[in-house]
């Protein structure tokens, strides 16, 4: 038996799924470098959820991973061993918490991007390029930063097969374009910008991905939710542009090579919009919220200005497959 490698990452409805998802990516890296390793997920709930999403279950398959459900904070403290590596993955564990966790186990690894942050773990992964002094982090600590450290399930690492995308009008092209605004879109988003979106590209159809009800009003949209990684790969080598928040979501369009207009509508996505924006990986749309309270008419404008020029830059390539080995050996160094 190998070692024993131990997830938090707390998820659902109101919270989101990007940690989840991410943290389920992070542990592939170690299943497919040791097969032998055991990997334990756990998670709290949402209120009133009781249980793991279908798609939560079949990416937990997928990496052959268990799962233990948690009660609370305190609850996840009687888990970890003295041989087991530990990572969580969330922007509320104290470091007092932290440091109750790390006394418990191996090491105690932390995903976070956010700034001001004080860590006791020995490693720290920032999937946003922020320097070491943008937290508070001991010298004895590993810190890994910059989007090539974002961790992406294995399909997004496959081999490219963007079929050939040809104009279908002066608006648009055959191609769908995509919009995703995370599992729990807390303030609808989606529902609110699909008008402007199909007003911006006219000829283009329109996929979301979620489970939001959207307006009877808007032609040609179709929606999808509870996508595997391999149907998330499928639909972004298919489409001609993306629009997303600065999320894990971007971050796994982006890996795919496709055109993406990014935005921001939660403090925490401001650094990685701002990681997006100068390294020219995404065009801005700026502040979704306010976007999707502008006039339709406006909000199409500025949709399409951004759309536009995303769809005519290359783009700059994002090293993932460098981060992927780097955190793979850091895990397994433990």
């Amino acid at each position: 038996m190998g070692k024993r490698f131990i997830f938090r990452a707390d998820a659902g409805p109101v919270m989101g799924f990007g940690h989840f998802v991410r943290s389920v990516a992070l542990a592939g890296y170690v299943r497919e470098a040791d097969p032998e390793a055991e990997i334990l997920f756990t998670s709290r709930f949402d209120s009133g959820v009781s249980s793991l999403f279908p798609f939560q279950c079949d990416a937990l398959n997928e990496i052959g991973a268990s799962f233990y459900p948690l009660a609370d904070n305190a609850d996840f403290l009687s888990i970890p061993g003295k041989d087991d590596v530990t990572v969580l993955d969330n922007y509320y564990y104290s470091p007092e918490y932290q440091k109750e966790v790390r006394a418990r186990c191996r090491a105690l690894v932390v995903l976070h991007d956010m700034a001001g942050h004080e860590f006791e773990a020995d490693a720290v992964i920032s999937g946003t390029p922020l320097p070491r002094t943008a937290y508070r982090i001991p010298d004895y600590s590993l810190y890994f930063s910059g989007l090539e450290y974002f961790p992406l399930r294995k399909p997004f690492f496959s081999s490219f097969h963007r079929r050939e995308i040809r104009p279908a009008g002066p608006d648009g092209c055959e191609a769908p374009i995509v919009m995703a605004m995370g599992g729990a879109d807390p303030l609808h988003l989606a529902p609110r910008l699909v008008g402007a979106v199909r007003r911006a590209f006219k000829d283009s159809p329109v996929v979301v991905v979620g489970s939001h009800p959207l307006p009877p009003d808007v032609g040609n949209v179709s929606t999808l939710s509870g996508l595997t990684a391999e149907q998330m790969v499928d639909l972004f080598d298919s489409a001609c542009l993306g629009i997303f928040p600065a999320s894990t979501v971007c971050i796994e369009a982006l890996s795919r090579r496709l055109p993406v207009i990014s935005g921001r509508f939660v403090d925490n996505q401001d650094i990685l919009l701002n990681a997006l924006k100068e390294g020219e990986y995404a065009r801005s749309a700026g502040d979704l919220a306010r976007l999707a309270d502008m006039d339709v008419e406006a909000a199409a404008e500025k949709i399409r200005k951004a759309g536009v020029a995303a769809m005519a830059s290359s783009g700059n390539s994002i090293p993932f497959l460098k981060g992927k080995r780097v955190l793979t050996d850091m895990l397994l160094s433990f």
